[in-house]
């Protein structure tokens, strides 16, 4: 999947992806492009660069990191340059 097409690993940026508010049919028909990006083509998913993201909302949600769950809002999300050597 392709959540943040132009994402790098080395880059000290986060790649946010945002998804507005879409009901559960266009959610159905968009999520399919995510294999090979065409969902960024949403006006309603909104893409940002950072270095550091807060995330909170009204009520506790849960949230997964890396596909983990375990986390809830809120949350601080942070670059730590350099701190992942990575072997390609």
């Amino acid at each position: 999947m392709r959540i943040a097409p132009g994402a790098r690993p080395d880059d000290g940026v986060l790649d946010v992806v945002r998804l507005g508010a879409l009901g559960r049919a266009e959610l159905a028909r968009w999520l399919p492009t995510v294999y090979w990006g065409g969902h960024l083509a949403n006006p309603r998913i909104e893409t940002r660069r950072a270095t550091r993201v807060h995330v909170d909302a009204s009520a506790r949600l849960p949230a997964q990191l890396d596909g983990e769950l375990g986390a809830h809002t809120p949350l601080d999300i942070a670059i730590l340059p350099a701190a992942l050597r990575l072997l390609v």
